[in-house]
């Protein structure tokens, strides 16, 4: 999952360029997006955070996904520099708070007793596995 989502999030750069010629738009513009990504991320962290203690991280996680997975299929029906901002800023960043890897490693340290180190250690990798899958393949 961690994968998954990592990818998914770190692919955003990958097409500032191919999206700045699609649609003429500033790069600079395009980057808002994401930077406003990292901003809701960040604010909203402590609040996902709370409701994965509240409501349990299964669930969280499930919506989270599933927000974040909406928002990012939304994005192949872009057609202005708002929506993009609004999609993946503020949707997409805000979803990725309930399955970013403190709040999956805050649940991990509770789930395991035996074997913790491992899966701590797994979720790390999983992150770093998400950042270094999308190299390989940029947009041509």
């Amino acid at each position: 999952m961690i994968v998954a989502i990592v990818t998914a999030r770190g692919a955003f750069g990958v097409f500032v360029i191919p999206m700045s010629e699609e649609f003429g738009w500033g790069r600079g513009a395009i980057s808002i997006s994401a930077s406003m990504g990292f901003l809701f991320h960040g604010l909203m962290q402590p609040l996902l955070g709370k409701a994965l203690d509240r409501f349990g991280g299964r669930r969280v996680i499930l919506v989270s996904l599933t927000i974040f997975e909406l928002a990012t299929a939304a994005l192949g029906l872009t057609f202005h520099i708002l929506f993009v901002i609004f999609m993946f800023g503020v949707i997409a960043g805000t979803s990725f708070s309930g399955t970013s890897p403190a709040n999956t490693g805050a649940l991990i340290v509770k789930w395991f007793q035996r074997r913790r180190a491992t899966a701590v250690g797994l979720n790390g990798a999983g992150v770093a596995l998400g950042g270094l899958l999308i190299i390989p393949w940029p947009p041509t």
